[in-house]
């Protein structure tokens, strides 16, 4: 038997909006991007989020229905604004309330959108966030967001500087302060872990079209321009990726060149892509002895070169010392 509420509790959608912002205010804080729009989400869905684009929204509101509350609309200017970074006015006029709701339900699906982008790649269920929020029917009325989750659910590389102009507007503008606000910390911290991610989709992207790639070459799709730096930049993604789980390859440094060995079954971003085109899960057959064999016999070979390399230069260094010696006695 289920008790009735002691007189003075808030009704529980009140209370779920609030848990939720609570919620997304501790994972903003622990840098949990993943969890971030996992709660901004389920407050999305909660029935006091009134969108006009979603069923049961503004537009559905019956006649007579108990209207947002001063305390409601405190708690759903918490979820715009959930780092408590500015401050919003609220009224609880009954003509303002759809307007809020619809303002809210806005917020809440954007910020969703920006983390599911941001949220690592190494994370299998990443790609299922940004599926799921891609499904939105609200995000009609917002194209960008919807190309933003489509660029990232895709194949194709992403160019830094024209990806970062096509979202200047949402990243620097008004709005910019729900996800990355230039004042704060993390906000800076959110700018940069978006360049990451276009970089960790990039490598994705390559590992699906490349079996072999230099690691020049490489750099260049990245778009690490700095010679040898950039060079070394690029090794570096992809020897984290590796380390994290979210590509598999295999990294000659003498040769400088990368070699993919296929995505990781599971994994978001593009490496994930054909799997949720088709409905077929991939897997990798793990590689036969001989295989094995000759990438052994490769990086043998290979080690006797730089051995073979490095003995003629000693032999060559030594030979003019004693040219030199003769010289001076």
């Amino acid at each position: 038997m289920i008790e009735a509420p002691v007189a003075g509790t808030p009704p529980l959608e009140r209370l779920k909006l609030k848990y939720y912002s609570l919620l997304v205010s501790y994972h903003q804080h622990k840098g949990d991007y993943l969890e971030v729009c996992r709660c901004l989400r389920a407050a999305y869905d909660t029935p006091a989020v009134f969108s006009p684009k979603r069923p049961g929204g503004a537009e559905e509101k019956k006649q007579g229905e108990e209207t947002m509350t001063d305390e409601e609309a405190a708690i759903a200017a918490s979820l715009m604004d959930v780092e408590g970074e500015k401050e919003r006015a609220s009224t609880s006029s009954s003509s303002a309330v759809p307007e809020a709701d619809a303002a809210l339900a806005e917020s809440l699906l954007k910020q969703a959108c920006w983390y599911a982008v941001l949220s690592p790649a190494t994370s299998s269920d990443q790609r299922t966030l940004l599926e799921a929020t891609a499904a939105e029917p609200a995000l009609d009325a917002f194209p960008l967001y919807r190309r933003l989750l489509a660029t990232f659910s895709g194949n194709e590389v992403v160019e830094w500087p024209a990806f970062q102009k096509l979202v200047a507007a949402e990243v620097t503008g008004p709005r910019s302060a729900d996800v990355f606000d230039p004042a704060t910390e993390r906000g800076k911290a959110r700018v940069e872990a978006l360049q990451t991610r276009v970089t960790e989709h990039n490598v994705l992207s390559a590992s699906r079209f490349y079996s072999r790639i230099t690691l020049g070459r490489l750099a260049q799709l990245l778009g690490f321009f700095g010679g040898a730096d950039g060079v070394a930049e690029a090794e570096s993604h992809v020897a984290r990726m590796v380390s994290d789980g979210a590509v598999r390859a295999r990294i000659d440094r003498p040769a400088g060149v990368v070699r993919f060995l296929g995505p990781v079954a599971g994994a978001g971003g593009a490496g994930g892509a054909p799997a949720a085109a088709t409905g077929v899960p991939i897997s990798f057959a793990p590689d036969s002895p001989e295989e094995l064999l000759n990438d052994w016999a490769g990086g043998i070979k290979g080690l006797l070169d730089v051995v073979e390399r490095a003995s003629a230069s000693i032999a060559r260094e030594a030979a003019l010392h004693k040219v030199t010696l003769r010289g001076v006695v």
